[in-house]
């Protein structure tokens, strides 16, 4: 007995290690967007009034992110050990769900996810995301055993999680609507207590260093911001219900697991093909050998729970531009695939074959996104090129993000930053004269006449969705 707790602890130590390991060697060294670049911000002056990061702060993180910071002097180094602590405890837990759902062979499972392309690519990204995923994977665990046990420790667990993922990851939470049911057992006390125990160690010293009345009026502001003008929610996105729906679906796959797009490598073609019948071969299992008899409540929870996520995300997320709102789904989606090649055939030795054909091609694509991710994005590149500027007079007109990014990037003091939609022609013209070049992110109809030079920036969007394609036009 004493043996196997030590061969399972070196287990566990190797795969920590592994996953740590794997993540660090794979950082990247520049913000690829403007949610990256406020978190990387946030390590070194954190600042929620100042967008650094923005509203609800992710305090937790940022206090987890800076620490780690001040160890190594290296953003790119502390996010991605955050984010091999975090792949490596999404395959503990899931681990511990498949034992406790008493289901056996979830080695695949584990090795599809901590191979996952999205998964790697977003453990590398300065966001909280993969973090919050942990522990979306924890809190899950413990709402099963609630479930099976009703213990009071479990109660207790759960509510300190749901407290810590509210300053991690909040739009999360929603995940966890279902859970209310538990409202009728009185053991729940212990669960609100545990949440407002939590909650309140990271929420109070929120509140105290940006101040209640600021805090109050950032949390009014932010949180109708979200929903009514730029969340790209249902109430303020022009995309249909149609769009939004095809989107969240095309990112759960296309994103979270390859499949193949238009423009993308062949590979992914074979990698869709393996998923495709492991899926078949699931709902073969499930439908067809009725698998649904005698559904037991912890398997209605769980649709629930992911239904919960499903409709928050269709309805109140940006699903038109961001496909890091589909990651809880992706744990799921695994353990089909995992229950898909169990299923496919009895004899080990031939599933073991069967994984390592679907891993290949898997491996090629996530080795390749990786190894793109470690590039700069387009974005990026913009502020590399600008920085390269050797001319001592240059003006860039830009929307409010963009200089945002470049005002808190650039190394280049020879460089002014005009917000785009405040422009007249009589200051262009000015700066003309003044022998000043010129640069917009796009073109100035009032320099038709003037010489005209187009500068493209782009990366991969299956990397990063966001402005994957860029331009810079150049008047002089």
């Amino acid at each position: 007995m004493l043996l196997k707790r030590i061969f399972e602890r070196r287990k566990i130590l190797s795969l920590f290690l592994i996953c740590i390991l794997s993540r660090v060697i794979t950082n990247i060294s520049y913000y690829e967007d403007i949610d990256s670049l406020r978190f990387g911000l946030s390590a070194i002056d954190f600042n929620v009034l100042e967008s650094r990061p923005h509203f609800p702060g992710y305090a937790i993180y940022c206090f987890i992110l800076q620490n780690i910071f001040n160890l190594t002097n290296d953003i790119g180094i502390a996010t991605s050990s955050i984010g091999g602590i975090s792949i490596f405890l999404i395959i503990l837990y899931s681990i511990k769900l498949f034992k406790l759902f008493k289901l056996s062979d979830f080695e695949y499972m584990v090795l599809i996810l901590f191979l996952n392309p999205f998964i790697w690519i977003m453990s590398n990204r300065y966001m909280p995301d993969l973090f919050g995923l942990s522990l979306l994977i924890i809190c899950f665990y413990y709402l099963i055993r609630i479930i099976k046990f009703n213990e009071i420790k479990d109660f207790l667990i759960f509510g300190i999680i749901i407290g810590i993922q509210c300053g991690v990851r909040l739009s999360y939470v929603p995940f966890f609507l279902p859970a209310l049911f538990l409202i009728f057992n009185v053991k729940v006390m212990y669960s609100i207590l545990g949440f407002l125990i939590s909650t309140g160690a990271w929420l109070i010293p929120l509140v105290y260093i940006t101040g209640y009345e600021n805090f109050l009026e950032i949390f009014k502001n932010d949180t109708h911001g979200h929903f009514y003008k730029w969340g790209g929610t249902i109430l303020s996105s022009e995309s249909s219900l149609k769009i939004r729906l095809y989107n969240l679906i095309e990112y759960v796959f296309v994103d979270g697991f390859s499949f193949w797009a238009k423009n993308r490598n062949w590979t992914t073609i074979i990698n869709s093909i393996f998923i495709l019948v492991f899926f078949v071969s699931f709902f073969k299992k499930v439908f067809f050998k009725r698998k649904l008899k005698n559904i037991k409540l912890e398997t209605v929870i769980t649709f629930l729970c992911f239904l919960s996520y499903f409709i928050w995300v269709l309805l109140f997320q940006n699903i038109n531009y961001k496909p890091r709102h589909i990651m809880p789904f992706i744990p799921l989606i695994a353990f089909m695939l995992n229950e898909g090649i169990r299923s496919l055939s009895d004899v080990k030795t031939n599933r073991a074959i069967l994984l390592i054909l679907f891993l290949l091609p898997n491996i090629y694509i996530t080795s390749n996104l990786v190894i793109q991710h470690k590039k700069e994005s387009a974005l990026s590149q913009i502020k590399t090129f600008l920085d390269e500027e050797e001319h001592k007079q240059v003006v860039v007109f830009s929307d409010g993000l963009k200089i945002f990014y470049l005002d808190n990037t650039l190394r280049n003091k020879n460089i002014k930053l005009l917000n785009l939609n405040k422009r007249n022609y009589e200051q262009l013209k000015k700066f003309i004269d003044l022998d000043y070049k010129i640069y917009s992110s796009m073109k100035l109809n009032e320099l038709s006449n003037f010489e005209l030079e187009e500068y493209f920036f782009f990366h991969n969007p299956h990397v990063n969705r966001l402005w994957s394609q860029l331009k810079l036009y150049k008047y002089e």
